[in-house]
């Protein structure tokens, strides 16, 4: 079964179809503004405040769709127990449902066309509601999408293709997918080339869905940038679409090492957009704005290099050796409070929300939840408590690691928290 499925990711078949659509640019922009899906969230929120000048309409259409998505998600279950906090949306019926209406609308050419795709798995009232958000936020745009922002983009679609063809980014995709055991939908893939509201700027994400990757524009890409961009999310697409039992055998392989496992995914994705720097002949000292991410990435290069050179699966010999490597290049930093809180429940208690924020900023989490039920349903993931309290921060590993901070107020937390983040190893 090993061997066949191998050779299936081996030789599948993978087409590119470079996107820019109006309809696809307003569910980005709706979806962002919103919070339902990643962006470069400030550019897109100064845009809609300085140059579209918000009306009472907008607020109504944002707030329907996100009341319209809180509802759908919070009547899904709770997501399947696992040893530590899974690193992949697909293991959470919420995310995966919100993924799915997703995909849909940025697949869809039309405010009906959405809505009729989803209508198998959406009630009917929902269905319309989200579909009539997405045509009032095209509407709102045309203007912009006409006077600037296609034109933006659709130079840019035609010199990408060029640079994937020329540089082997196709067959180093069917290699990731061997590696990662991966099992996409199909072979087709769409990249989504997002005209900036602020492309003068220097702030651009890029993302995923599916089989969609979309990628912000700005007037300084180059078509290697975006190329490099569309491989680290396409490895992230890749690792969705891993089989349950095969993460599981994976995730099992990071026994005392959570935060380790937290960084996998992301490690693995910046991995490949390294490997495809050096095709591209990029130099960048700083490829993923994060403490951690990086620095697990180049120390997962060499051994990623090695398994897709001999299509070794993921979960055969590359864990020990990328834990291995990745403390090896974190040294002392892999004791320290920040690196063993990426991962994390943080239970807040009441009137204490601020403090959570201060946690969120100081230690940039990869992976957290928020909530006793869910610190239960992951057993091996440390948990932080922020209590009312005397000022103090205690730390007990049995049966997992606990660290409670408490303070009389959120200020007092927050600086506690401030506190605990610039220690070497936790107290």
């Amino acid at each position: 079964m090993l061997v066949m499925a191998l050779l299936a990711a081996s030789t599948l078949t993978l087409n590119f179809d470079y996107k820019t659509s109006e309809f696809a640019n307003a569910v980005y922009h709706i979806a962002c503004l919103t919070g339902t899906f990643n962006c470069s969230s400030e550019v897109y929120s100064r845009f809609w405040n300085e140059q579209q000048k918000p009306t009472r309409q907008d607020g109504e259409q944002f707030d329907l769709w996100k009341s319209t998505f809180r509802k759908l998600e919070r009547a899904q279950p709770d997501p399947p127990s696992a040893p530590l906090q899974p690193n992949y949306s697909a293991h959470y019926p919420s995310l995966r449902l919100r993924n799915r209406i997703l995909e849909a609308a940025f697949s869809a050419s039309s405010a009906s066309a959405f809505r009729r795709s989803i209508r198998s798995f959406v009630p009917p009232s929902d269905a319309l509601a989200l579909s009539r958000a997405v045509d009032y936020t095209r509407r709102r745009l045309h203007p912009w999408w006409r006077a600037r922002g296609a034109a933006q983009v659709t130079a840019h679609a035609a010199a990408l293709r060029l640079k994937l063809d020329a540089n082997g980014m196709v067959p180093l995709a069917r290699q990731i997918a061997a590696v990662l055991e991966a099992n996409p939908t199909g072979g087709n893939f769409r990249i989504h080339l997002l005209p900036s509201p602020q492309p003068e700027g220097d702030a651009a994400t890029a993302t995923f869905v599916g089989n969609q990757f979309f990628v912000e524009i700005l007037n300084a890409d180059k078509p290697e940038f975006t190329a490099w961009k569309a491989m680290h999310e396409m490895t992230h697409s890749f690792y969705e679409t891993v089989d349950a039992a095969v993460q599981l055998r994976i995730m099992r392989q990071f026994n005392g090492e959570p935060a380790l496992y937290a960084l996998l995914n992301e490690a693995l994705a910046t991995a490949v957009q390294l490997i495809t720097y050096e095709r591209l002949h990029i130099v960048d000292d700083d490829p993923y704005r994060h403490p951690w991410i990086p620095r697990a990435a180049r120390a997962a290069v060499p051994i990623l290099k090695q398994a897709l050179a001999v299509g070794k699966p993921l979960r055969e010999g590359f864990i020990p050796a990328y834990i291995a490597a990745t403390r090896a290049e974190l040294g002392k930093d892999a004791e320290s409070p920040r690196f063993q809180l990426c991962t994390a429940a943080v239970i807040t208690a009441p009137g204490l929300e601020a403090a959570r924020d201060v946690f969120i900023q100081e230690f940039r989490p990869v992976t957290w939840v928020s909530s006793e039920a869910e610190a239960r349903l992951f057993p091996g993931a440390p948990i932080v408590r922020l209590k009312e309290g005397p000022s103090s921060i205690t730390t007990s590993t049995v049966p997992r690691l606990e660290v409670v901070v408490t303070g009389p107020n959120a200020a007092a937390v927050s600086g506690q928290l401030r506190k605990l983040a610039a220690l070497p190893r936790l107290p």
